[in-house]
């Protein structure tokens, strides 16, 4: 069995265990163990991605018969910048496919443009860096 089979089949037995799901895609690896460590201690279950292309894998996994649908994604959090397709590319691909799913956009190098393009979706924009209160308030009112 491969790794990426390996962590799929982890994620999947996670996915029944708790109840709000929390999709973190970022590509510097410290920065997404970070985020992704700090939503684990307040109880949620986080399905990480190195990138764009494994954060709409793992979106795809999350649908029914690997379809999309909002089955159980209560949450995505992506960085805009990443290898492959960047996090707002992304959420614009959803949101033309109907998802209306909670999201948080972070970046280091965000512009005017990036926030409105963001805010314009629905997301929720945070410059790096942040402050993980700030991150956990921000993920608690998305999720009420």
């Amino acid at each position: 069995m491969s790794q990426t089979s390996k962590r799929d089949n982890a994620d999947a037995q996670k996915w029944r265990e708790s109840e709000r799901h929390i999709f973190v895609a970022e590509d510097d690896p410290e920065m997404r163990r970070l985020v992704a460590d700090k939503l684990r201690k307040i109880g949620h279950t986080v399905i990480e991605a190195a990138d764009g292309a494994e954060l709409m894998h793992r979106l795809a996994m999350a649908g029914d018969n690997h379809q999309f649908s909002q089955m159980r994604v209560d949450l995505i959090i992506t960085d805009i910048r990443m290898p492959g397709s960047d996090g707002l590319a992304i959420l614009e691909s959803l949101r033309a496919s109907g998802w209306r799913t909670p999201a948080i956009v972070m970046s280091a190098f965000g512009d005017s443009h990036a926030r409105e393009r963001a805010e314009g979706l629905g997301a929720v924009f945070l410059d790096k860096p942040f402050r993980m209160d700030l991150l956990i308030h921000t993920v608690r009112r998305l999720l009420e």
